[in-house]
């Protein structure tokens, strides 16, 4: 906890020094902080869900559309910096030729993001939130380690009853602190 207490002051005074608001942030190294706490701690991703109210959500989806390059400069430093961390092996799996020795690497791919804030259907398919849906939403934003084929960036979690419920009791045991 103290680790990702680190990361959230860190990430925090990045933000105020580039006098930016939230929730119209993005973190031009995210990428590297979360990997390195992902190995830190053990997780195998850490996000950012920033709270959009619903006066916000326009200027958010339009934010979110022209700020999605983080997904293809995450994936740049995954290629050129830190080649060897997405390799089967880190994941623990194996391809079968216990001979070979460097293990297939994992190919990147970006192919952009959803524009609106969504929330899947019964399917896993995306449905756009129709316009004044909630007075709060939490969308997925930033990622460590980013995604590839079919990002999930702008499904809002707060539509999600189990996220839900977790932000409120963190929210309400907040409050009593």
């Amino acid at each position: 906890m103290d680790n990702l207490q680190s990361v959230s002051v860190s990430l925090t005074a990045q933000a105020k020094a580039a006098n930016e608001n939230w929730p119209f942030v993005r973190f031009d190294d995210y990428q590297v902080q979360g990997m390195m706490l992902n190995q830190i701690t053990g997780v195998s991703t850490l996000t950012i869900h920033p709270f959009v109210r619903d006066e916000d959500r326009n200027g958010w989806e339009i934010f979110s559309s022209f700020s999605q390059d983080w997904i293809s400069d995450a994936h740049s430093y995954d290629q050129h910096v830190h080649p060897r961390l997405y390799t089967r092996e880190f994941f623990n799996t194996s391809d079968g030729d216990e001979d070979q020795e460097e293990p297939p690497a994992f190919h990147w791919s970006s192919n952009g993001i959803l524009p609106s804030l969504w929330t899947p259907d019964s399917e896993g398919n995306p449905v756009v939130l129709p316009e004044n849906a909630s007075e709060l939403y939490a969308p997925v934003w930033q990622e460590a380690p980013a995604p590839d084929y079919s990002p999930n960036t702008n499904q809002d979690m707060l539509s999600n009853d189990k996220f839900k419920g977790a932000i409120k009791a963190i929210m309400k045991k907040k409050r009593l602190s």
